[in-house]
């Protein structure tokens, strides 16, 4: 029973984490699961296919994913729904683990809407499973793996001695090193090279970005994409002194990138404080790991709302939706739809408030985000501007010059100097 408590905890830190839900089976009785945490089966059901997943489960051919066990197996339903199977053997029960569902990365949002117009239901309910589809994370494949992946590690690492290495999972070993990044405390100096140092600095840069403008949503997600960097790390003992100083720096990154945009100084370095402390004296990896997911989470959501302390509640939230999603087409009449107001009630609400059109707030964020690319990243000035949501190159050398008082390239060459 002490096992069974300890994958519902595991499950529950994973959830967390990832924001996807986690269902727990017995192979023998799939018909009612042990655990669901995150969505309702009905919702799954009726929107998501998760009985596709039950009767791949229960098909001939699953002998061939049972054949590797404590492992994963990524599952596609017909209309595209992805979900990461897990298998542990406990003794002589076996464990079936269903995270998920989640949306492969496309280019455009057109292949979302497809697949609600090629369901045949009521408009009603139409609307609800567009709903469903917009909260479900919209990721690369190489971002699923990454999922599963965290789940076996953690599993590895705090359950079970696995039968099977990981790297099994993959055709390369190459892919599993770039998933998977171990590090002794012994050899730590002598093992790291450039490449994981990148790796490193590319998490916390990105993370600093997040922060810096208040989109927790881009947290969340860059904690699973880079889950295995803190995952990865044994320990001698119980100490977790390397696990524990690399969370401690993060946080702390984190403080600071809160404070420069303008969160509350004393409450942020509070926070930090307290985290430390929680982190200091934790005995379990997952506990110093979700103290460090949910502190700069918190610092996400501090600049996301605490700067904006002077605006009415429906104000908050346009300003957060804005920041969450800048790069696409942003209407008054859906944002306000989104807030359920009015939209000219709306509009003068923004304006009278922050002294500045929806428009205009949209430019600001996306000019912070494309100086930041223009910095950081390789990409060309019409890339960015596609990135960021401009659909034309000079329309966005515009808003920039405006905004900033040079060209995006001058921007770019006069930092370099």
């Amino acid at each position: 029973m002490l096992i069974i408590d300890s994958i519902k905890e595991l499950m529950e830190l994973y959830s967390e984490i990832t924001k996807l839900t986690i269902i727990c089976l017995n192979s023998l009785h799939r018909k009612l699961p042990l655990f669901v945490i995150g969505l309702d089966l009905v919702l799954l059901t009726e929107f998501a296919e998760y009985e596709d997943v039950i009767d791949f489960l229960e098909a001939d051919d699953t002998q061939l994913i049972h054949t590797v066990v404590n492992s994963f197996h990524t599952f596609y339903t017909k209309r595209n729904f992805v979900y990461n199977i897990f298998l542990l053997s406990l003794g002589k029960e076996k464990l079936e683990l269903i995270a998920g569902p989640m949306l492969e990365f496309a280019p455009t949002s057109k292949s979302l809407l497809k697949r609600n117009e090629c369901i045949d239901l009521p408009i009603y309910k139409k609307n609800a499973f567009l709903d469903f589809l917009n909260s479900i994370p919209f990721i690369t494949n190489e971002s699923i793996h990454h999922r599963g992946m965290l789940f076996v590690i953690l599993c590895q690492k705090q359950l079970i001695d696995m039968s099977l290495p990981v790297q099994r999972i993959y055709q390369h070993e190459d892919a599993y090193n770039d998933l998977l990044i171990i590090e002794n405390e012994d050899d730590i100096s002598s093992r790291y090279n450039t490449k994981n140092f990148d790796v490193i600095y590319r998490f916390l840069s990105t993370m600093l970005n997040h922060i810096i403008r208040g989109n927790v949503n881009g947290v969340t997600e860059l904690i699973g994409d880079y889950g295995y960097l803190f995952w990865g790390i044994k320990s001698l003992g119980n100490n977790y002194r390397t696990l524990k100083n690399r969370c401690i720096v993060t946080c702390t990154i984190a403080c600071h990138s809160a404070v420069q945009a303008n969160a509350p100084f004393e409450k942020m370095f509070r926070l930090l404080n307290k985290s430390i402390s929680i982190i200091e004296h934790s005995t379990k990896a997952y506990d110093i790991i979700l103290t460090m997911t949910k502190t700069i989470v918190n610092y996400a959501q501090s600049v996301s709302v605490l700067s904006t302390d002077n605006y009415s509640i429906h104000t908050k939230r346009a300003m957060q939706y804005i920041r969450n999603h800048f790069t696409e087409k942003i209407t008054l009449i859906q944002l306000a739809e989104y807030i359920h107001i009015n939209h000219i009630y709306l509009s003068g609400l923004i304006n009278k408030e922050t002294n500045l059109s929806l428009s205009s707030h949209i430019n600001l964020m996306r000019i912070e985000e494309s100086k930041y690319l223009l910095l950081h990243t390789t990409k060309s000035i019409h890339e960015i501007a596609i990135t960021v949501g401009y659909n034309y190159q000079n329309h966005y050398n515009n808003i920039f010059k405006k905004l900033v008082g040079i060209t995006p390239l001058e921007y770019r060459h006069n930092s370099l100097l």
